[in-house]
């Protein structure tokens, strides 16, 4: 039988930065609890820990800054983002 294992914010913070190349702050790890995209408990009434399998398979893209969101749209009018 598989023995499920449970982590905490900072362990799954630093898992997923490691898995992302980039860096997570725990805060990110309890906004993907809170909206379902891993799994979560209750350790005592403040405290949270989260499933080692669901942090596993967390990737985290690299979202481009505004204004080079902004300097392609003018470049490329024609571009998806620019509809």
């Amino acid at each position: 039988m598989k023995k499920t294992e449970w982590i905490t914010a900072s362990e799954a913070a630093l898992i997923i930065s490691k898995n992302s190349g980039r860096p997570v702050i725990q805060q990110y790890v309890r906004d993907l609890a809170r909206s379902n995209k891993i799994k979560h408990k209750p350790l005592d009434g403040r405290t949270n820990v989260y499933l080692r399998s669901d942090v596993d398979k967390v990737r985290v893209k690299q979202i481009k800054p505004a204004a080079s969101r902004q300097r392609v749209l003018e470049e490329n009018p024609k571009s998806p983002e620019a509809a």
